[in-house]
This record gives C-alpha cells, structure tokens and sequence, in this order.
C-alpha cells in the first residue's frame, strides 16, 4: 500500500498568521484570550475569546466574509509554499473544506443579513482557493462537527488512495461570531474565567477562531531524494456513534484511538495532542480511555492540549492539533498545555505544564465532536514508517 503524507502545513491562530507565530506562541506559555471585540457581550456569562489580532483598530467591523477569506487565503498559501504544490500545472488536486452546513453572522461586529456556510464556501472560498492552486480542482465539502478536519484528512487519504487526485488539501475557517458564542454560551460549555484543560478546577472552553490548510499526496521515491520535509500518515482511527448527541461516548471514543494504533505499537507513540478543552465532562472521559489503552507503557506518554492558549476553533479545531503534532515530530520540542496547572497523577500519561524536548517518532492527535463524530490520526516520522 503506498504511503500517504503531509507535506505543507498552513494555520492562522489567535497567535497571529502562520504555523511559526502559532509555534512561537504555544512555546512561550502564555495564552493568547482577550476581550470579544466583534459584539457587545454583556448578556453573556463569557466574555472572552481566541481572536486572531488585528491589523488595524477597524478591523473588527469588517464583515466576518471578508475576515473567513482573508484568514483561508493566509492558510492556503502557506500550506501550497511550505508543500511545494505545483501551482499552475494540471495535477488534479482534490480540495476538502471541513465545515458545518450552518448560520454565520453576516458582520463580525453586529449581526447583519445571514447566510448560510455552504454558500460562503461555493461563492467566496472556492474561487479563491481555485485561483491560489491555478490547478484542476475536485471540490468536496464534508461536515462532522468538531472532528470535521480529521474527518477531511480522512477522506483525502481515501482519495489519494484510490488514486483520484494527486494533491488533497484540507482546509477549514472559523472566525468569532455571536451566533456561536450565543449558543455554547447557552449549554453553559463556556467557562467564565479562562479555558484550563485537564485542571482539576477547570468550568468550561472558550472558543477561538482562525483557519487551517493540510497538503497531503502520495509518496514518491523522489520526496525522499529531496530535502523536503513531510510526514507519514501511519494510522488513522474513525468512529461514528450516535448513542450520545453531546457527550462523548467512552466506548466509541476507545475503539476510535485504538483503531488508529492498529498498526503502531503504542510504547512508539512519543506524544499526543489531546481533544480536551476544559470541559469538566469531556476531558474526565478521555483521560480515562488515554488512561486505560496506555496504562501499561514503560515510560509514560507525554500529553497536551493547545486549546487553553487559542481556544476551541470548533470544526476548525483539528488543525491546530495536527500542526503542534506535525511540528513537535520534526523539531523535538513538545508544546505545554496552557492553563492547566495541577490535577491527580494518572497512571501512564504525563500532562505536560512546560515545553519539553524529547526524541519522537511518532505522534497521536485526537479530534472528538459533537453528534459521535470521533477520530484519531497516528503520525510519523519517515524513517519510523519505513
């Protein structure tokens, strides 16, 4: 079976554009939260945000469209630099967006006409990306809630496996609206102070916004000839179950991780960035299943979160994820988890308060969502998967 990898990797954050800034950031241990600028909050118990900052004081009343565009086509270029996609040529590049088929408000500083996602995406962010990659385009437009970019990645290794595109490229935005706000504000999943995942006081997420672009193919012996750096897709667990509409269902969620380390024996596993946002229920459930499939390990598996720095993105939420795994593989060093500062000991995992170096082969991100939509991805160093 050929071999699937990433080769460019693009993010904006509430850091600032580009995976360096994000990486910058999530290193130096301060979170980046600050007062919702887009609408008046005062009748909302949370108040504060992962907003990406603004270039200039005004930039908060342009319309949320033009912010989703901006923050994509940011996404996009990186991904299509850092990947060396072929701009121009006629290799058929399949393009993935992962969103939800719902309302977004029409203005990010008050709410204007609505629309609906699914237009944005046929209207305003497929012409764009279409004019990015100069490139025959198969457009595919995938919802699976809060796990919609591993759910992308996913599909785009089928594609890519069934030889139905050469390049598959990933890509989710989400920008801060009060739709949103207003709705998780109401199941009270928002906290009230800051977002502090794992933490034994830790009352809810906050939520962020940015976007996120994944370049995958398959592997050529002439990747390997070059300096270009990528990495393997070396497992990928998926899991849908319906019992729970908005918790997550520990069996499904077992099966989901385990599925994914079909084929890697854990004790390789070096990291894994978690789902946890600082949901008291959603963090308890997978530290339990993280508890129970690594408990017999040698040395424990080291452990973080970057959503109590930027927030929770949402079903944008899987990039930040894949990119901290992406980047601690081919550098060494493993982000903290913001926010979180004491909980019990748990047998085989190690929580991670600070960066930490270490010698890593292989990665595990986790992307759970609303509705049983559950995935896990394993990657790996090249020579690992060799």
């Amino acid at each position: 079976m050929e071999k699937i990898i990433l080769t460019g990797m693009g993010l904006v954050s509430a850091y600032g554009y580009g995976v360096a800034a994000f990486e910058e950031g999530l290193l130096a241990g301060k979170d980046a939260f600050t007062p919702i600028s887009r609408f008046a909050t005062e009748a909302y118990r949370t108040r504060l945000a992962g907003q990406v900052r603004p270039a200039m004081e005004s930039e908060h009343t342009i319309p949320v469209g033009q912010l989703r565009t901006a923050f994509l086509r940011h996404a996009v270029r990186e991904a299509l630099e850092s990947g060396h996609y072929p701009c121009g040529q006629t290799n058929l590049l399949a393009v993935i967006m992962a969103s939800p088929v719902g309302v977004s408000t029409g203005t990010a500083g008050e709410q204007g006409e609505q629309s609906i996602r699914l237009d944005e995406w046929l209207h305003d962010d497929l012409p764009m990306i279409r004019e990015e990659v100069r490139s025959p385009v198969l457009p595919v437009y995938l919802n699976q809630a809060c796990a919609s970019g591993l759910g992308g990645l996913a599909y785009a290794c089928t594609l890519l496996g069934a030889h139905l595109c050469e390049y598959a490229l990933v890509v989710g935005v989400e920008v801060v609206n009060e739709f949103d706000h207003a709705s998780m504000d109401a199941m009270r999943a928002l906290s009230k102070q800051v977002a502090r995942p794992f933490d034994s006081g830790r009352d809810g997420m906050l939520l962020g916004e940015g976007a996120g672009a994944l370049l995958l193919r398959y592997w050529t012996p002439e990747i390997s000839a070059s300096a270009q750096p990528y990495l393997v897709i070396d497992g990928i667990g998926a899991m849908t179950g319906a019992r729970l509409h908005v918790a997550l269902d520990e069996a499904v969620v077992e099966t989901c991780i385990r599925r994914a380390l079909a084929t890697t024996n854990q004790e390789q596993i070096g990291y894994l960035h978690a789902n946890a946002n600082g949901s008291p229920l959603g963090d308890e459930v997978e530290l339990r299943v993280l508890a129970r499939i690594f408990q017999q390990r040698s040395t424990p598996l080291a452990v973080s979160t970057s959503k109590g720095a930027i927030g929770h993105l949402l079903h944008c939420s899987s990039f930040p994820g894949v990119v901290a795994a992406a980047r601690a593989l081919l550098t060494g060093v493993l982000p903290p988890t913001i926010g979180y500062r004491s909980r019990r000991p748990i047998s085989g995992l190690e929580l991670l308060l600070s960066a930490s170096e270490r010698v890593l082969e292989r990665a595990l991100v986790n992307s759970f969502g609303l509705c049983g939509n559950n995935f896990s991805l394993v990657l790996s160093r090249p020579t690992a998967a060799a």
